[in-house]
């Protein structure tokens, strides 16, 4: 095996999640899904997020790095044990012939490959901080403490300390998907933004869904109509036909019995009649 086909070897078959599980990181479940694994060391408090690209490398981004540190696990283990490439292709052949016997609960043996796009939302996550008060939100009179800390909310909200912006995460099957930004003047998806849904905290009790087109207006929904037991998911805007199928699953899941639309009363035709969405059918 040549160099850099061992090095491509490192980068393609020792998984990340394994490597980072005995390097004592643990798995963060609810921030964790199909193509994409939260990790956080309970030592040095150090949180990544790790992924396998279209090439099927395992690359890896810190949230608590403001540089973007970020890579495969060459640059990971360089980032951390420090030592020229040389010693890091040492201990990663060492790593290779006497790794430890690790837990399957402790790491994700199939992370699914995720595209470019899908990469650089992700790594724009690892910038944004969840927020309890954010100045752009108190300004539409949705930015308090009451409201971004209910437990309806807590982890939904973020903000870019860059350009103190409200940002909103959209999910699809695949996990995080697009990141809704908003401020004065400012609304829009971050580039590499794909369809999907952004949704409040869900709690099994509940009784209501309600369907926005944004987080904002899932907000002011709340604000106006207070519920303890009403979930909330916006749509980000215009249709698609992925928009219909998540829809669909999120109202097979919604374990209660009412579910409102409330959308803007406005001309556009959020939900066109070529797409039927038959709802009532998954409703209990």
């Amino acid at each position: 095996m040549t160099p850099d086909e061992q090095l491509e070897d490192f980068k393609t078959h020792i998984n990340l999640t394994y490597y980072a599980a005995a390097q004592g990181y643990n798995i963060i479940r609810n921030e964790t899904s199909r193509n994409s694994v939260a990790m956080k060391h309970p030592v040095t408090g150090d949180k990544i997020i790790i992924a396998r690209n279209d090439n099927g490398h395992w690359i890896y981004f810190s949230i608590n790095d403001s540089s973007g540190e970020g890579g495969s696990i060459i640059d990971f283990v360089q980032n951390r044990e420090g030592g020229n490439l040389g010693a890091v292709r040492r201990s990663l052949a060492n790593w290779n012939g006497s790794k430890p016997l690790l837990p399957p609960e402790s790491y994700v043996s199939r992370v699914e490959k995720s595209s470019k796009d899908r990469h650089s939302i992700l790594r724009l996550c690892t910038f944004l901080h969840t927020v309890e008060e954010q100045d752009y939100l108190k300004s539409r009179a949705i930015g308090t403490k009451n409201i971004l800390g209910h437990p309806r909310f807590t982890h939904r909200i973020f903000d870019d300390p860059k350009h103190g912006a409200a940002c909103f995460l959209y999910e699809d099957g695949q996990g995080v998907c697009g990141v809704e930004m908003r401020n004065d003047g400012f609304k829009g998806f971050a580039q590499g933004s794909e369809k999907g849904i952004w949704r409040s905290n869900c709690f099994k009790a509940d009784q209501n869904l309600v369907f926005t087109e944004s987080p904002i207006d899932a907000l002011s929904y709340h604000v106006l109509h207070p519920n303890y037991h009403t979930r909330y998911m916006a749509l980000g805007g215009a249709w698609s036909e992925k928009t219909k199928l998540l829809i669909e699953l999120a109202a097979k899941k919604h374990p209660g019995q009412t579910i409102t639309l409330a959308f803007d009363n406005d001309t556009q035709q959020l939900l066109p009649e070529k797409h039927e969405i038959k709802i009532v059918n998954y409703c209990k």
